[in-house]
């Protein structure tokens, strides 16, 4: 005599029907029919009606079936990230962690709030900061003009300028000859020039600083990805 049971695999995912074979040793002492039931297998029969995305599993804890869905069949997504995430069958999805809903395109940064994805706005925040520090190296990679000539204004250059103001101030040197511009000029400093490509080689300085200043002010203004999208000079 024979009975049927119901397996599932190791997740409790139901796998199809079976067989038990009765116990004759047991059923003998028991007076009653006792089958030997395989392992990973239940004599109840699934009997939920399923969604298409829809399988059984077996909850063991409370010996009974329930619905899960094929998750197999989805991309899911990381909610902290946007990364897409697949799932074998039978895995359980967090959908505290991921969800079903794709990123959107147009977003270079987004996050996921209120079940949509938004646009991130601190991280486009910092990505224009990035935009505007890099142009304010490139405003001072060009350099600052005097007399006609451009001259380096980075480190080593303002190092070597602040050097011959010294000499000047104490009396070391009251003029420079052969002193090389940025296009490779070869040129004569007095000591009044000296001290005005100084003070015009720092206001330069300063003034791309204060622009990087103004630029960082308005993006921190922005409410909206819209509003970054308009800056001047950063798009």
């Amino acid at each position: 005599i024979k009975m049927n049971c119901y397996k599932y695999n190791q997740d409790g995912i139901y796998i199809g029907v079976g067989v038990c074979q009765l116990d004759p040793l047991e059923s003998e002492l028991q007076n009653t029919k006792v089958y030997l039931l395989p392992k990973n297998a239940t004599l109840i029969e699934p009997t939920l009606e399923l969604e298409i995305d829809e399988v059984y599993k077996f909850d063991i804890e409370n010996d009974c079936w329930v619905k899960v869905k094929d998750v197999s069949k989805n991309i899911y997504y990381d909610k902290s990230n946007g990364d897409e995430k697949r799932f074998e069958f039978g895995d359980m999805v967090d959908e505290n962690i991921y969800t079903l809903i794709q990123p959107n395109k147009n977003y270079i940064y987004q996050k996921f709030e209120n079940n949509i994805w938004i646009p991130d706005l601190e991280k486009y925040k910092d990505y224009y900061r990035q935009i505007a520090k890099r142009l304010e190296s490139q405003k001072l990679d060009l350099g600052f003009t005097y007399n006609g000539f451009t001259f380096d204004c980075d480190s080593k250059a303002q190092i070597f300028i602040s050097g011959l103001l010294t000499a000047v101030n104490s009396q070391t040197i009251n003029s420079v000859v052969g002193f090389t511009t940025k296009n490779g000029t070869d040129i004569s400093l007095t000591g009044d020039n000296i001290k005005e490509l100084h003070l015009t080689g720092l206001a330069y300085i300063q003034n791309c600083h204060q622009w990087k200043r103004e630029k960082y002010t308005e993006i921190q203004n922005c409410q909206s990805l819209e509003e970054l999208q308009l800056l001047e000079e950063l798009n």
